[in-house]
């Protein structure tokens, strides 16, 4: 009797091993979508044409000046930060950028990301005069955090899913902003995000929390949280023609519900392809809304016609 159990059960162990063995290939893997990222997650729920064209067709694809704009502040507001540029104080003066060259080079670095992207000055020339008071705002606000621990870290993180009854672990990757410590010793990510629609009125700064805090922004800070342990800032910083620069913060708290759904769009993602023998053919499930801002671009709009013939 026992003998007959312990063949039973190793009978049962060996099915599991060879089932264990036999896991289906994920179709991630096979369009070579891994790792994936906060990113393709937000792009696959907000604009799947997008997300075909860039991440599943790998067309090229173009950048818009509001995005430049924000990368250029960002990196301005690290690159000026009284920690870095410590052998020449002189940049700032009371918190404000006065030094005919620092201000040169902060003209340059956006004018480069604007060359880069191909896109024309002309696009890129109502953003030109915000970029010194944002930096110095952004400056001004994070120096509140304390001191620069690291920028632009790499994170490496998994997010389990069950699809079709087989558990995976599918790899993700991230780059958070700012790794700022305190003189207290806690340590918080902090993430800029430049906008254009910031409030004019001081009473009116608590719309930023519900007009401009997005299911994208607040999706990949949770990931950033759990994936770190660290508690992460969104740092809005914007400019109005009548009141200059404006910063304000906004807290995310990790809420699962971020974390269902972008497991949900993983399988959603693996279950489409799955759907199609020829990788080819997801054009047929995915049509591109002609009005979307994204074609706007010169490069999005030849991806494209490339795709779909218009």
């Amino acid at each position: 009797c026992v003998s007959r159990i312990t063949y039973l059960f190793a009978e049962k162990l060996l099915k599991r091993k060879l089932k264990g063995t036999m896991k289906k290939k994920l179709m991630l893997e096979v369009a070579n979508l891994l790792p994936l990222s906060p990113s393709t997650i937000n792009s696959y729920l907000n604009n799947r044409a997008f997300w075909l064209c860039r991440k599943v067709y790998k067309l090229p694809t173009g950048s818009q000046a509001n995005f430049e704009w924000g990368n250029s502040v960002e990196w301005c507001i690290k690159d000026n930060f009284p920690q870095m540029v410590k052998r020449h104080p002189e940049i700032i003066d009371k918190g404000k950028i006065t030094h005919k060259s620092t201000i040169q080079k902060i003209h340059r670095n956006y004018s480069y990301r604007l060359n880069k992207n191909g896109i024309s000055k002309e696009d890129g020339k109502k953003y030109i005069e915000t970029l010194v008071p944002m930096v110095e705002m952004g400056i001004h606000k994070l120096k509140q955090y304390g001191r620069i621990v690291s920028y632009q870290d790499k994170l490496k993180f998994n997010i389990p899913v069950l699809i079709e009854g087989e558990e995976y672990k599918i790899p993700m990757i991230g780059y958070t902003d700012f790794l700022m410590e305190h003189k207290s010793g806690t340590r918080r990510l902090v993430d800029i995000k430049c906008t254009s629609k910031f409030p004019s009125k001081d009473e009116e700064t608590k719309l930023i929390k519900e007009s401009s805090v997005g299911f994208s922004n607040k999706l990949q800070q949770i990931l950033y949280s759990r994936a770190t342990n660290y508690q992460t800032d969104l740092l809005f910083i914007g400019h109005t023609k009548k009141g200059g620069a404006k910063a304000d913060k906004f807290t995310v708290q990790n809420d699962p519900k971020f974390i269902t759904i972008a497991s949900q769009a993983i399988i959603s993602m693996e279950m489409m392809l799955r759907m199609v023998t020829n990788i080819k053919d997801l054009k047929y499930y995915i049509l591109p809304s002609p009005e979307d801002y994204q074609w706007h671009n010169n490069v999005n709009r030849e991806s494209r016609k490339e795709v779909w013939g218009w």
